[in-house]
């Protein structure tokens, strides 16, 4: 049988007919069912959270300081699950509005998945983000680690929901410190309990899916996203900076135009010059070993070339020569695709093949030296850099061994 859309709203009816979102909805709701997606719900409804004003709340910058800064998103939780516990055996989908469907026949397969994990209480997502690889496992708690986040499907009628329904209170969420919902549960589990994640899963029903990603305030590109993932929560989407000669990775053809933001195609508009500004002091060798691990972990067959966005690279150090000694001897030996044609020392010229700065034959790398005298930072200004766009790093960094670089493109 078709599921109901439900759409739900934090406060009354009546408020959000007063509000600048209305004549969209009710002319959403009024043509509802002349759309195709229509067959696809046994009914389509309006609901409100009636949250006061005081009660509607969520400011995250505030988390640390304010008793009730979660308390608009777990109070209408709350709600929804008292609303539907009194319907035994009622399974919900909590979709938030920043959770995007990134596959044909998404709902189709997330229900197959429901039915294959049952028994559950709740079935959804941890964060899957790369915002936390810096932090170890100290710095972030368990039960934050371990949450899956509130966009997942509840079995309202499981014992553990149950029991956190009857904990619940309007006034507690607005007068005692939380966290929100969804952490709190998890809480529950692996604070209060000290469960296992075995335990968690077999006896509380605290399970994880593949089908959704939680990718929370993580800047994303289409290859972040697994083929197994068809939900995709709260990312910030963006595209990877164009490749030439190598066509994307990530979303398959299926999928991909259902990524929310339009791809961007190599071409002249899109040449990238490589600027790394090197202070002497030896890091370059790391850097330029970085980039070569780089090159190597990214090789595809697809690729005509090199598999990163750069069409050329400059470097600029200063005028001793021992860099540039350096990074021509590594750069002479290291690289698949990149090709030294200027050395900037006058004695070693002869040894150097001005031609390849033509790039018809790989990625054309240019060493300058500058005054000792001069700020690196003045690099920008004296680089030699005939391309529409440069990124500018300093042989400080480093590249990751899957490096990409995000470029919003709407």
């Amino acid at each position: 049988r078709a599921p109901p859309l439900v759409l739900y709203y934090s406060k009354s009816i009546r408020e959000l007919r007063g509000t600048p979102a209305w004549p969209s909805l009710e002319a959403f709701l009024q043509g509802a069912s002349s759309k195709p997606w229509r067959r696809c719900f046994g009914s389509v409804s309006l609901v409100g959270g009636n949250l006061t004003e005081a009660q509607d709340r969520y400011t995250r910058d505030t988390a640390g300081s304010e008793v009730a800064w979660s308390s608009g998103p777990s109070v209408q939780f709350y709600r929804m699950l008292a609303y539907y516990s009194a319907r035994p055996g009622t399974t919900v989908y909590y979709m938030d509005p920043d959770s995007v469907p990134l596959a044909r026949f998404w709902l189709d397969r997330l229900m197959r998945d429901m039915h294959a994990q049952r028994p559950f209480s709740v079935l959804g997502s941890t964060y899957r983000g790369s915002n936390w690889d810096s932090f170890s496992d100290e710095e972030i708690p368990v039960a934050l680690r371990r949450h899956l986040n509130g966009n997942a499907v509840y079995n309202v009628s499981h014992p553990f929901l149950l029991e956190a329904l009857s904990q619940y209170s309007d006034e507690l969420w607005t007068t005692v410190k939380h966290s929100s919902f969804d952490v709190q549960l998890s809480e529950g589990l692996f604070g209060d309990r000290n469960v296992s994640l075995e335990e968690a899963e077999r006896v509380y029903g605290y399970k994880t899916t593949p089908l959704i990603s939680n990718l929370a305030a993580t800047l994303t590109v289409p290859r972040d996203i697994p083929d197994t993932v068809v939900l995709a929560h709260g990312a910030v989407y963006l595209q990877e900076w164009p490749v030439p000669g190598c066509p994307p990775t990530g979303l398959g053809a299926d999928r991909a135009g259902s990524y929310p933001r339009s791809m961007l195609t190599a071409g002249a508009g899109t040449s990238l010059t490589l600027l790394i500004s090197d202070f002497g002091d030896g890091d370059i060798d790391r850097l330029l070993a970085s980039l070569r691990a780089a090159e190597e972990h990214l090789a595809r067959p697809a690729c005509a070339g090199s598999p990163l966005p750069f069409s050329r690279v400059a470097v600029l150090t200063n005028e001793a020569g021992s860099a540039a000694r350096a990074a021509m001897s590594f750069l002479r030996r290291a690289t698949r695709h990149f090709r030294l044609c200027r050395s900037g020392l006058p004695e070693e010229e002869e040894d150097v093949d001005s031609s390849l700065c033509d790039g018809s034959s790989g990625v054309p790398v240019e060493i300058g030296l500058r005054d000792t005298s001069v700020s690196a930072w003045w690099d920008i200004c004296k680089a030699n850099i005939s391309t529409d766009w440069f990124m500018q790093v300093t042989s400080d960094f480093t590249l990751a061994r899957n490096f990409k670089l995000p470029v919003d493109t709407d």
